[in-house]
């Protein structure tokens, strides 16, 4: 992370996947890690060799980085990647039925301004995961495993 000063906000980590301040806390190496993270849990609860997640992203200026980056995390993780590009989050969703995909992510901020950018998790069902799947990630992530999610009781 480069040039934070003690006024910029936080990384901010929450049920609803991770989102920053692009290039201070939202960077590449945050995006491929995070993903990495989620990568590792979808492998982990699902008997495909090669489970296939939806990536989609709004049109922030920074979403076609952010996404090349959260594609080499999933793959990272051994998960098949298909990019749907510049797309609404409810279609990501539809696209997870569509595909008969394990899962999805959009890089979008949501309502969050321009500066900002994040990473959005879906799980099978087109939804964010519950709070326990969605700490286990987030805990994944902190604890750099970004690729080895132990599968505990909430994985199942």
């Amino acid at each position: 992370m480069s040039d934070l000063t003690p006024s910029d906000p936080p990384l901010i980590l929450s049920v609803s996947g991770v989102r920053g301040i692009v290039g201070k806390t939202m960077t590449p190496e945050v995006a491929e890690n995070f993903a990495a993270a989620f990568g590792a849990y979808i492998k982990a609860t699902t008997d495909r060799d090669w489970p296939l997640v939806c990536l989609g992203r709004d049109s922030r200026p920074s979403g076609a980085e952010l996404a090349v980056a959260v594609a080499k995390g999933l793959a990272r993780a051994g998960c098949d990647v298909v990019d749907l590009g510049v797309v609404a989050t409810p279609t990501v969703g539809v696209m997870i039925g569509q595909r008969d995909a394990a899962g999805g992510m959009v890089v979008t901020a949501s309502h969050n301004p321009n500066p900002w950018n994040g990473l959005k998790c879906l799980n099978a069902d087109g939804v964010a995961p519950p709070p326990d799947v969605a700490a286990q990630i987030i805990r994944a992530y902190q604890e750099n495993h970004s690729g080895r999610v132990d599968p505990g009781p909430a994985m199942n």
